[in-house]
């Protein structure tokens, strides 16, 4: 009874201790998922940042061009189109410096609209202004009317463009048109540059109308009358982008001209060459320019995920499985009641709560401390509302009174170009309450090069340091009950032992066999009655 009774008690403990083991386990997965969608929300929105970033980079460069073609076109209306030459158009150019001014641009020129019937005498007067090998050159043979490269500079790089009729190929048509009916700068889809074959499909013209009555008129119907010509630029999508620094690492970048549905053409790609894995984290952003529809698309490389130091949920789950074996196995081992258990399993939640990921903290400042931007994480860690903390210093609220000097010495190094990873220190929210965190804080650059500004991500790490505690002194209660239990185990057995000995010394005891013979007696029956046992 007592074998059966210690084997269903061992069943007992070893179902609860696999019960809660298995429990834990869920638990475990569940919280190592939780983690796995909050990592991928932190991607997700970290790589649609970075796809912000570059895709206002790219526009912004597009839009640079247009003040280089409201400087043609100033030039050339003022001459006239009847006035301008070769030679004052090339003493213009001299007076820019494209390269600084307009990086990625091939040149600026313009473009001159000529009736069919025109063209003999148009190409008769260019070969007197200073090109008489000058002809009207086709893509595409046609009878309508002639928008033919007049003059570009510099004209170096650009030589096989002069005479080329723009109108013989319907992109560069089309473009032509629209910009001078809206009286807008319009940019072509994608094309191959004859100055530049190598590069199919990957470059454009931007062209702006140019009216004779200065002012864009009110009517499509006296634009399409008064315009005559177009000042324009010939880019290069990885000559434009190069100058920008588009090509990251840690991402592979995609743009495509959408405009058209039925013909969606990509024109600029980097990592072409690349043979490491992409992972599955993909932004694309639509954006109009000049006409045209653009979709900027970048793919992440693990290289992205692995620099935002997210928790992995394997980690989680090993720590969340071995957490759970531990307590399983003790609880199972020492037969805790079911209240025991359940205070155990809802400390166990607890700890697993604490391993759950919250948004980080992400600050901006400009070069001299002050915050220019205070993100949804920041609210939540710190307390303060945006309203309250944009414009302000951040030493003034959320630094302890005794750490101002060594923030603004670790501000300072990043300002001056050095990264400070994932370093441990102490912030305060807004009811003084100390948070124990991990900074990251990286210089921010403009497409110059130059720094900007700083940009703080700071992680909540308190949680953390709290659970580790909590488990060092679960472990430390759990020993020491052990023991306790058994020095009292050990007491109580030789509290029995010295209970039969006293027993066996106030009885008479003898065993005798069927016909009465004595077989055994104890030491009291010889005492007693006077015989040894002999």
């Amino acid at each position: 009874m007592i074998k059966m009774t210690r084997l269903s008690s061992y069943k007992n403990a070893l179902k609860l201790g696999i019960g809660i083991f298995s429990f834990g386990l869920v638990i475990s997965f569940i919280t190592a998922l939780s983690v796995n969608n909050q990592n991928n929300t932190i991607i997700t929105q970290s790589l649609e940042t970075v796809t912000e970033q570059v895709a206002n980079n790219i526009i912004d460069r597009i839009v640079l061009y247009q003040y280089g073609l409201r400087g043609a076109r100033g030039v050339i209306y003022t001459v006239g189109e009847d006035n301008i030459s070769r030679d004052f158009f090339k003493k213009y150019s001299l007076t820019r410096d494209f390269e600084s001014e307009f990086p990625g641009a091939r040149g600026f020129g313009y473009i001159r609209r000529v009736p069919a019937n025109d063209e003999a005498s148009f190409v008769a007067k260019a070969k007197l202004d200073d090109w008489p090998d000058f002809s009207v050159r086709q893509l595409t043979p046609h009878d309508d009317e002639r928008y033919v490269i007049d003059y570009i500079e510099p004209v170096d790089r650009n030589l096989a463009a002069v005479g080329l009729d723009i109108s013989s190929e319907q992109n560069r048509k089309n473009a032509a048109q629209q910009a001078y009916l809206t009286g807008e700068t319009r940019l072509t889809g994608p094309i191959t540059l004859v100055q530049a074959t190598g590069h199919p499909l990957q470059a454009f013209l931007i062209l702006m109308p140019i009216y004779r009555t200065g002012l864009t008129p009110a009517t499509p119907a006296l634009r399409e009358q008064q315009a005559f010509g177009w000042s324009y630029a010939p880019l290069v999508a990885n000559e434009v982008f190069e100058q920008i620094n588009l090509s990251r690492k840690t991402t592979k970048l995609l743009v495509n001209d959408v405009t058209d549905a039925q013909n969606n053409v990509m024109f600029y790609e980097t990592h072409i060459d690349e043979v490491n894995p992409l992972t599955s984290f993909v932004v694309t952003l639509d954006r109009e320019i000049f006409g045209r529809k653009w979709q900027v698309t970048l793919v992440a490389y693990p290289e992205f995920v692995s620099s935002l130091h997210l928790i992995s949920p394997n980690i989680v789950f090993s720590y969340g499985a071995i957490v759970s074996l531990l307590l399983g196995g003790l609880i199972g081992f020492y037969g805790y009641d079911l209240g025991r258990k359940r205070i155990i399993l809802e400390d166990n939640e607890r700890r697993a709560n604490i391993l759950e990921h919250s948004l980080d903290a992400i600050i901006s400042f400009d070069c001299d401390g002050i915050i220019t931007s205070w993100n949804d994480g920041a609210v939540t860690m710190f307390g303060y509302e945006k309203h309250e903390v944009i414009g302000l210093e951040k030493t003034t609220f959320i630094v302890p009174d005794d750490g101002y000097y060594a923030e603004n010495e670790r501000f300072n190094q990043v300002v001056n170009g050095k990264s400070l990873l994932n370093f441990v220190s102490q912030y305060k929210r807004k009811d003084n309450v100390l948070l124990s965190t991990s900074m990251t804080s990286l210089a921010i650059y403009n497409e110059f090069g130059k720094i900007i500004g700083v940009s703080q991500t700071i992680r909540d790490i308190t949680a953390q340091q709290n659970a580790e505690k909590q488990i060092l002194d679960i472990n430390a209660s759990l020993e020491r009950k052990v023991t306790e239990r058994t020095q009292a185990l050990q007491q109580a057995l030789s509290e029995n032992k010295t209970l039969l000995d006293n027993i066996n010394q106030q009885l008479l005891y003898s065993e005798t066999d069927k016909d009465g013979v004595i077989l055994m007696v104890n030491d009291n029956f010889c005492l007693t009655s006077g015989f040894t046992r002999e």
